[in-house]
């Protein structure tokens, strides 16, 4: 399967990164069970030297994020969607960054 990951940040961060570092993780754990893997994140990042099979794509340098996405892949997962464009046309998933503080405003458990 052709994964296609979007995350707006540099992989893996310099320093501190939390959802950097998942995002690092996720597209190196499916590399290793044999997918194929596209990255689309910011050109700073080191993707391309830490894990060279993976498809690195820098996002503003050639191309719109738009035009990204429409490549081959049958999923696409989005760590923040774009302003500029729609939700793409095919099947996708999307992770929501959970600011810290979103612990103490879920408190009521669920059933209750």
């Amino acid at each position: 399967m052709h994964i296609l990951l979007h995350f707006p940040g540099q992989i893996p961060p310099s320093g501190y990164g939390g959802t950097e570092r998942v995002a690092y993780w996720l597209a190196r754990e499916l590399m290793k069970m044999g997918h194929k893997v596209s990255i689309i994140c910011a050109s700073r990042s080191r993707i391309k030297e830490l894990l060279p099979a993976i498809n690195f794509m820098p996002f503003g340098l050639k191309t719109d994020y738009c035009t990204q996405i429409s490549i081959d892949a049958d999923v696409v997962h989005l760590m923040q969607i774009p302003a500029d464009c729609a939700l793409p046309d095919k099947p996708y998933i999307y992770t929501q960054p959970c600011p810290l503080s979103f612990r103490y405003v879920v408190s009521t458990p669920i059933g209750d």
